[in-house]
């Protein structure tokens, strides 16, 4: 095969990445981006989405994972996990809950004490 045969496969071949929709609120969007953008090494296509906005495009787009990030009282997040609990066509995706307590700095509890791995899973949030 020359380069341009393994261009062309490249261009035809039907590569599917997992998709991550990343749910915050307006307040914890600074943070939620460094979780992602900083602390994920997987290669992941990310959809940063508003709680308002979030059940319609996790309908639309059938993630292999919603990420949200959470204060612990926060109305609106505790109604959208209720939607995506009763909504049986999402019964299949994994949602990993991040709450964190007001003012608290979200990346800084990400990290392990150890630093050995900073990506993202259920045990680090």
């Amino acid at each position: 095969m020359t380069a341009g045969d393994y261009a062309q496969d490249a261009r035809t071949s039907n590569w599917t990445l997992p998709t991550v929709v990343a749910v915050s609120s307006d307040a914890l969007r600074p943070e939620l981006l460094e979780l992602l953008f900083v602390h994920d090494q997987s290669d992941a296509v990310i959809v940063v989405e508003s709680m308002a906005r979030a059940h319609a495009r996790i309908s639309r787009l059938q993630p292999a994972l919603v990420v949200l990030l959470m204060e612990v009282d926060d109305e609106d997040a505790c109604r959208l996990l209720s939607v995506l609990h009763n909504d049986r066509a999402l019964h299949g995706i994994k949602v990993l809950l991040c709450p964190t307590e007001p003012g608290r700095a979200v990346a800084r509890s990400l990290r392990g004490a150890d630093n050995e791995s900073d990506r993202i899973s259920p045990a680090s949030c």
